[in-house]
């Protein structure tokens, strides 16, 4: 299977047992998705931003939040969306959320690697250069798709 082939082009060997691997979009507001031998089993996403907080204190809870998902599923390998040429604010939450997520995940041992948006996209739509909606429809269209009913984890 694909998870298969993306173990053994990342890191030279195959896994052996249930595949059980933590997808991430970082941000701000950061998305997440659980898949085990390649069907969705969970998916959901935290805002880690308050209002006139500063400093680190969204750092700090997307780490928590991190660490709660990881503890709770205990991927056996963990995949980001990296976007290089983003510029901004958000650019910025994304550098630092990736620097926090690398560390920890090296401090577990956890294999991980970072996948490019256009990537993303090829493989849910067709087109490296989807949309939003279109990226959405491929997700509610997939048989596997399951979403908790107020969009929340728990």
């Amino acid at each position: 299977n694909e998870v298969d082939a993306t173990f053994v082009a990342l890191y030279g060997t195959e896994q052996s047992g249930e595949e059980v691997v933590l997808g991430l979009d970082l941000g701000s507001s950061f998305g997440w998705c659980i898949t085990t031998n390649g069907l969705v089993t969970m998916s959901g996403w935290y805002d880690t931003t308050r209002r006139g907080e500063g400093g680190g204190m969204h750092l700090l809870r997307f780490k928590k939040s991190l660490c709660e998902i990881i503890d709770e599923f205990s991927p056996t390998a963990v995949f980001y969306e990296t976007v290089p040429f983003q510029k901004g604010r958000g650019r910025e939450i994304i550098l630092r959320q990736t620097g926090i997520l690398e560390l920890e995940l090296t401090s577990r041992e956890l294999p991980y690697g970072a996948v490019h948006v256009s990537t993303l996209k090829k493989f849910a739509t067709g087109n490296g250069r989807a949309s939003k909606e279109q990226m959405r429809n491929a997700l509610f269209a997939r048989d596997d798709f399951w979403m908790p009913p107020n969009g929340v984890p728990s």
